[in-house]
C-alpha cells in the first residue's frame, strides 16, 4: 500500500505533569529561558521584516501594498507576543501539526490569463491508495490557479490514508475532495459508479471556480499534451461542437431487431448491448424506446467524459434527471452509458466529438477478473509513439511507477518531474 511521506504524520505530543505546590516564576524556571529567547528573536524578525500573507499573490502591486501596510503593525505584533508570555508558562506542549506535502499554496500559472481561455474542472475517481497517489501526481503536474481539481475517494478506502491526502492536497484552495457524506462505495459494473461521477460533477458545479469544461479522469491518467497544447486541443473540440460533431454519433445500443417479442415473456436475445438494460424498441424502425424518458435512445461510449458546463448541469440536474437515474439503476455497466446518453438526449442531432482520453483497447490485454470482460491495456514506454499518434488530452492506464513514459510525455515542455520520489510543487514553480 502506498502511503504519503512521513511528513503527513503528526507526532503525538507529550503532556506536562500537573504542577505540584507553588508555580515557579517564569524568570526562575530554566525551562522558560529558551522560550523567551525564541520569542525575542521572532519579535525582532517580525519588527524588521515586512509581513506577507500566504494568500497574497506575487505581483508587484500587492507586495508593495503589503510592505506599506506592515509598518504600523510591527509594534502591535510584538505587543501580542509579549502579552502571550503569561499564557506560555501555563501551556502544555501540543502535537506538532503535520507538514503538508505542498509547503505553501504559492500562486503559479502555467499560462497567462489571456492564453487560458478554457478553464477546466478536472475530476478524479480513485479507489486505492495507489490510484490516489497517482491522482496526486497528475494534479500537481496540471495545477494552475485558474482551474479546479476535485477528487472522489471510494468509500471503501482506508480513512486514515484519505484524510492524510485530503490534508496535503487541499492546501491550495482549488484542489478539493468530495465530502465524506457524498462519497460512494463504488461497485464495478453497478450504478454506484455513476453515483460517484454525479457526486464529482455536482461538487464542481457548487465551486466558485468559473470553469467552462469538465473532464473525468482516474489515478492512472496522465496528460498527453502540455498546457498550451491542451488549450489548443480544447479550442478544436469547441469547433467540432459548434459544427455539430466530426462524424456520426455513437450508435444507439438498441436496433430494430430489439423489439419486444410479441405475446412472449422475456427480452430479445440477439440485441448485444441493448440487453444490458430493460428498454426495447417501441416501433418497427426503432425510432424510440419504450422505457426511457421521452423515448430517447441509449448510447454507449467510454465513461471518461468531457462536458461543457451546460452539458454537466443537464446530466445531474436536468428536467429528466430523476427518471434517467431510476432507469440506469437497472442497466449493467451504466457508467459506459449514462453521460453519453444524456449528452445526446440534450443534443439529439450532435455528431461524434473527439475523445478526451486515449485508451488502448486494440491489443489483446488481460480480462477483468470478475467478469472475464475486456480490459484496456496498461501503457508503458513502448507505447509512447502510439500515445503521441493518438488523440485526447490524457492517456489512461499508466501506472504510478511508469517514470520513463511520464517523463517522455512531459518531454521538457513542462517543468520536469522526478517521479522516483513524492512530487514537490516547488519543482513546478518558475
Amino acid at each position: 500500500m502506498v502511503r504519503p511521506s512521513s511528513s503527513h504524520y503528526a507526532p503525538v505530543g507529550g503532556h506536562a505533569s500537573p504542577a505540584v505546590g507553588r508555580r515557579p516564576s517564569p524568570f526562575s524556571s530554566r525551562r522558560v529561558h529558551p522560550a523567551l529567547l525564541v520569542l525575542f528573536l521572532v519579535a525582532a524578525a517580525l519588527f524588521l521584516v515586512p509581513h506577507y500573507s500566504l494568500s497574497d499573490t506575487v505581483d508587484g502591486s500587492t507586495a508593495e501594498q503589503n510592505a506599506q501596510a506592515s509598518t504600523p503593525t510591527r509594534w502591535g505584533r510584538i505587543g501580542e507576543l509579549v502579552g502571550a508570555l503569561g499564557v506560555l508558562r501555563d501551556a502544555q506542549p501540543a502535537a506538532v501539526a503535520p507538514k503538508p506535502r505542498w509547503p505553501e499554496c504559492l500562486r503559479r500559472r502555467q499560462l497567462s490569463r489571456e492564453d487560458h481561455k478554457h478553464r477546466v474542472a478536472f475530476l478524479f475517481m480513485v479507489h486505492t491508495a495507489e490510484t490516489l497517489e497517482g491522482a496526486r501526481q497528475t494534479v500537481e503536474t496540471l495545477w494552475d490557479e485558474d482551474d479546479l481539481f476535485v477528487v472522489h475517494a471510494d468509500k471503501k478506502m482506508n480513512e486514515t490514508v484519505v484524510q492524510q491526502y485530503r490534508q496535503s492536497m487541499t492546501v491550495c484552495g482549488n484542489v478539493e475532495f468530495v465530502s465524506d457524506d457524498d462519497r460512494v462505495d463504488v461497485r464495478w459494473g453497478k450504478f454506484s459508479e455513476v453515483e460517484a461521477e454525479i457526486a464529482l460533477v455536482k461538487h464542481a458545479l457548487r465551486s466558485d471556480v468559473p470553469w467552462s469544461k469538465t473532464v473525468l479522469l482516474d489515478g492512472t491518467s496522465w496528460p498527453r499534451l502540455n498546457a498550451k497544447k491542451r488549450q489548443t486541443w480544447l479550442s478544436l473540440w469547441d469547433s467540432a461542437l459548434e459544427n455539430n460533431g466530426t462524424g456520426p454519433a455513437p450508435v444507439p445500443v438498441c436496433t430494430p431487431e430489439c423489439g419486444r417479442p410479441v405475446n412472449k415473456r422475456g427480452w430479445g436475445v440477439t440485441c448485444g448491448d441493448c440487453r444490458r438494460g430493460p428498454a426495447r424498441c417501441a416501433d418497427d424502425e426503432c425510432k424510440t424506446l419504450d422505457l426511457t424518458p421521452g423515448g430517447a435512445h441509449v448510447r454507449k461510449d467510454h465513461q471518461w467524459f468531457l462536458l461543457t458546463r451546460d452539458m454537466a448541469e443537464y446530466a445531474v440536474a436536468g428536467p429528466d434527471f430523476d427518471e434517467w437515474a431510476a432507469y440506469f439503476t437497472r442497466v449493467h455497466a451504466s457508467s459506459e452509458h449514462y453521460f453519453v446518453t444524456l449528452q445526446y438526449a440534450q443534443y439529439p442531432t450532435l455528431g461524434k466529438l473527439p475523445p478526451p482520453v486515449y485508451v488502448d483497447w486494440a491489443r489483446p490485454c488481460k480480462t477483468h477478473p470478475s467478469t472475464n470482460g475486456a480490459h484496456p491495456c496498461e501503457l508503458g514506454i513502448r507505447d509512447l509513439d502510439s500515445i503521441r499518434r493518438g488523440d485526447g488530452l490524457f492517456a489512461r492506464k499508466i501506472r504510478m511507477n511508469e517514470t520513463a513514459l511520464k517523463t517522455a510525455l512531459i518531454n521538457g515542455e513542462e517543468a520536469a518531474v522526478d517521479l522516483s520520489r513524492p512530487l514537490d510543487s516547488a519543482a513546478f514553480l518558475d
